[in-house]
């Protein structure tokens, strides 16, 4: 009596091809903006009229995108994701202040020209940005599905059945193989059935006092594995900006600058999305 162990196996091939990246794009925005006057009524000394504006404005970018890249029998073999987070705040003030030169203790000798006022401009700015990445690798293993391990077992058995000699059939399946035709569909399951009794037939037709070729059916259900690759990618950048205009009239300068108190607010947003 002979013992032969059949294992089924599909040519193995190293050749890869890559599909095109499919992304999607979203852009929104917000701007917010501000603005306050007054005049010399308002109690600052020395002051005869102020303003204040503000500009507030957002910007959110987020970009994912997935690529595969495969086997020559069209099986994963890698899929790589990568997600991009980027949000930008802006602040922006301006301070627009008039004073006179008395209250500076200036006099007409410290003007260039002592009919026009002095303009004095200050600005001060600072910037944040901060970018974080994350990256993880892991490879996932996969099923074969229940008709490529069907197929196996019908390759397996045809090779049994040139044998002409006195012979007895099995097979064997992997936990993986179980658990994929346990989810398969009750056409495939009546199929693997019928191969089954099949075999069951074969065995009773062997000759108990002959020599026999005993062959056993090693079927596999572990599918290829593929790497798994995501990285993530946040970032931000915040940035402030501070511009004071100071307006000094000339001394002996009656005039002033008559602005009402009022407050005006302004805001708008917009959201884009674009996919390819």
């Amino acid at each position: 009596m002979s013992i032969t162990s059949i294992t089924p196996s599909s040519l193995a091939s190293t050749s890869v091809k890559t599909s095109q990246p499919v992304s999607n794009l979203s852009v929104e925005s917000k701007e917010t903006s501000e603005k306050r006057t007054g005049d010399s009524t308002s109690g600052l000394t020395g002051v005869s009229a102020f303003a204040i504006s503000m500009r507030l404005s957002e910007l959110s970018l987020s970009s994912n995108s997935t690529q595969f890249a495969y086997y020559s029998d069209n099986s994963v073999a890698v899929r790589a994701r990568s997600q991009v987070n980027f949000t930008t705040k802006s602040e922006e003030y301006r301070f627009d202040i008039t004073m006179s030169a008395e209250a500076l203790g200036l006099t007409k000798d410290d003007f260039t020209d002592p009919t026009q006022p002095m303009t004095i401009r200050l600005t001060y700015s600072q910037s944040e940005l901060n970018i974080s990445q994350k990256i993880s690798i892991q490879q996932v293993d996969t099923l074969r599905k229940p008709e490529e391990i069907i197929r196996d077992l019908v390759s397996a058995l045809t090779e049994v059945f040139k044998d002409p000699s006195n012979k007895s059939v099995s097979f064997v399946l992997d936990s993986e193989a179980m658990t994929a035709l346990a989810g398969s569909d009750p056409k495939l399951a009546r199929l693997f059935g019928e191969l089954v009794m099949v075999m069951a037939m074969v065995n009773l037709m062997k000759r108990q006092d002959e020599t026999s070729n005993d062959y056993t059916i090693l079927l596999s259900g572990k599918g290829k594995p593929y790497l798994d690759i995501q990285q993530e990618t946040e970032g931000s950048l915040i940035s402030q900006t501070y511009d004071f205009f100071i307006t000094v009239e000339p001394p002996g300068s009656s005039e002033s600058i008559p602005v009402d108190n009022t407050t005006e607010t302004s805001s708008a947003s917009q959201k884009d999305t674009a996919a390819g």
